[in-house]
């Protein structure tokens, strides 16, 4: 009984004790069927999520496309398409509405190593200009930016680069159209240009144009129009010099206008003046561009340098020099002939030039010591006695005077283009080009003169010189030497000689020698050449006498001091060996006696 008893404890713990582990069993099990549910349901609710999201992603439209569109109000928008058809548009430039045009640019005048385009927007008149070779994203977006074109701001620069770059890109490369750029100054079409109104924007990328360094300030003359110009002309004692100093720059300043004409200027101007002072009156008179910087270009250059001034230059005059010195070296004497030389062939024979763009249209101006034997190079020989006060005439001149008459010049060619077409046109059909451009000069000026109401011909007095033989050949040269021994020698019968060792007192009548020169005042010689109707070539006579080393004088002029009886005065010193002729008396035998 008592075993029994003991024995009933035991068999409960052991019952519960075998409960527990079944429970624990069961809900482990249960805990792990749990565990795989859930895991089973994230999973599902992982694939529902990617299931949504590819159908979400299949509803997506996707952009296909960037690129610029001309709205129909002007606007040019940024357009975005997408692979539905559908568009997105919305403000590109803010700043450059309406349509444009592309060009390759065309150069008249100079030869740059790459090629150039052109966008215009002709709505608001803005240029876009670069190198072709920079058609890229980049490259376009650039020269927009240094175009002033204003993008809108919420747009990404790289949205931008896309769209100039899809839309230009392709326009620009298959671009056949050409426009010709204006890198000259002077006239394009009906308006003349220079560095001051330059009107298309220039990047680093583009060739360095001759115009940017044409500068031409635009004066108005006031109340009292143009007398400053006519004060100055008082100077000037000689009425076909005036003609030519006030004749020439107009034309210098519409050459080009008479080269579409077929009728180029026909002449270069030689001054051969006998004083250098004369130089910087020329220079005031003609230089059109850079007034500030008076300047003369040597002919003691590279012929490949004076080339490039020539190509460059258009309506305007270009103002060489060649200066003649008595001790100058003959390599350089020789240089300067050759270069005057070639020059007038290039200018009369533009085929010759190498870089094979069109010619530019200008005058040409030689300051020279130097005769020219050429029918459509006038020699202007200046005497010091045609000029009065070099100083005076510099410092008016070096003010507004010759722009205030340039600017109304232009301003009065650019109302009357057709006119003057047809005035070039018609009078080139009438004979010798020199006398048809003088005569073009002449009706001109008085047309010119009725639109600014002031006569320029008469108030110059210059309405009596005959334009249509203003630019006649001079004498040959060749005969010059030989007229002026045969005046002297006819003329020396009806002048008394004396021996310059023996005279104590200065005579006016008398001319003077020893044994290698012979004296003779201006006064003698101006009645001797004009005895002879050789007085309108004196100077052209005295410089080929002096080129030929027959007349002996200072650095400057025709006449050399001479003293007798402590008196000094200008005489032309003649060599006697010069004047002395095969088979003929020896000079001072002919004279009208000789004193002891």
């Amino acid at each position: 009984m008592t075993n029994l008893m003991e024995r009933i404890p035991w068999q409960g713990e052991d019952r519960r004790s075998i409960y527990d582990e079944s429970m624990l069993r069961e809900i482990g099990y249960m805990n792990t069927q749990i565990g795989q549910g859930n895991a089973i349901m994230q999973q599902g609710f992982q694939n529902i999520q990617r299931s949504i999201g590819q159908i979400r992603r299949k509803q997506r439209k996707c952009l296909v496309n960037t690129s610029v569109a001309l709205l129909q109000n002007g606007e040019i928008a940024l357009a975005e398409t997408y692979d539905d058809g559908s568009q997105n548009l919305q403000p590109l430039m803010l700043n450059v509405r309406g349509d444009w045009q592309v060009y390759r640019i065309k150069f008249r005048y100079i030869a740059p190593k790459r090629e150039y385009f052109a966008l215009y927007f002709s709505d608001v008149g803005y240029w876009i200009i670069g190198d072709v070779g920079k058609n890229t994203e980049r490259g376009l977006y650039d020269y927009f930016i240094r175009g002033n074109v204003k993008f809108a701001s919420n747009l990404s620069e790289s949205k931008i680069k896309r769209a100039l770059f899809e839309k230009f890109g392709p326009q620009i490369d298959l671009c056949r159209n050409t426009f010709a750029f204006p890198e000259l100054a002077g006239w394009n079409g009906e308006s003349f240009v220079s560095a001051e109104n330059f009107a298309f924007p220039v990047t680093k990328d583009f060739p360095c144009l001759p115009v940017l360094r044409k500068h031409f300030e635009f004066f108005v003359a006031g109340d009292g129009r143009f007398v400053r110009y006519v004060q100055v002309f008082q100077f000037i004692k000689n009425a076909k010099l005036r003609a030519i100093l006030s004749a020439f720059p107009l034309a210098a300043l519409t050459a080009s206008i008479f080269a579409e004409e077929d009728f180029p200027i026909p002449v270069i101007l030689n001054f051969i003046p006998d004083s250098e002072r004369f130089m910087g009156i020329i220079g005031s008179f003609f230089q059109i561009f850079n007034r500030h910087e008076m300047k003369f270009i040597s002919l003691d250059n590279t012929f490949s340098n004076l080339l490039k001034y020539m190509a460059e230059a258009k309506d305007e005059t270009l103002n060489f020099s060649a200066p003649y010195y008595m001790n100058m070296e003959a390599y350089r004497r020789r240089k300067m002939t050759e270069n005057l030389e070639r020059i007038v062939y290039s200018y009369f024979h533009p085929e010759s030039r190498e870089n094979g763009t069109e010619s530019p249209a200008h005058g040409i101006t030689f300051i020279s010591g130097k005769f020219v034997k050429n029918k459509n190079v006038i020699n202007v020989f200046v005497e010091k006695s045609m000029v009065e006060d070099f100083e005076k005439i510099g410092s008016v001149l070096s003010g507004s005077t010759m722009p205030e008459v340039f600017t109304a010049y232009i301003s009065f060619v650019a109302k009357n283009l057709a006119w003057l077409r047809n005035l070039v046109h018609e009078e080139k059909k009438k004979g010798d080009p020199k006398q048809a451009f003088g005569r073009i000069l002449r009706r001109l000026m008085i047309k010119f003169s009725e639109n600014v109401e002031f006569d320029f011909l008469r108030a110059l007095k210059i309405d009596g010189i005959e334009f249509d033989s203003l630019f006649e050949h001079e004498v040959s040269g060749d005969d010059l030497s030989e007229l002026l021994v045969n005046a002297i020698r006819k003329e020396i019968v009806h002048f008394p000689a004396q021996n310059k060792k023996i005279a104590d007192t200065l005579q006016p009548t008398y001319i003077y020698f020893d044994a290698d020169y012979l004296w003779i005042s201006p006064q003698i010689l101006r009645l001797m050449l004009g005895k002879n109707g050789l007085l309108p070539q004196k100077i052209q006579i005295l410089h080929d006498a002096r080129g030929k080393r027959m007349l002996i004088t200072d650095t400057e002029g025709y006449t050399r001091k001479m003293q007798i009886g402590g008196k000094r005065v200008e005489m032309y010193q003649l060599s006697r060996n010069a004047l002395n002729v095969p088979g003929g008396a020896e000079i001072i035998d002919l004279a009208k006696g000789e004193l002891e």
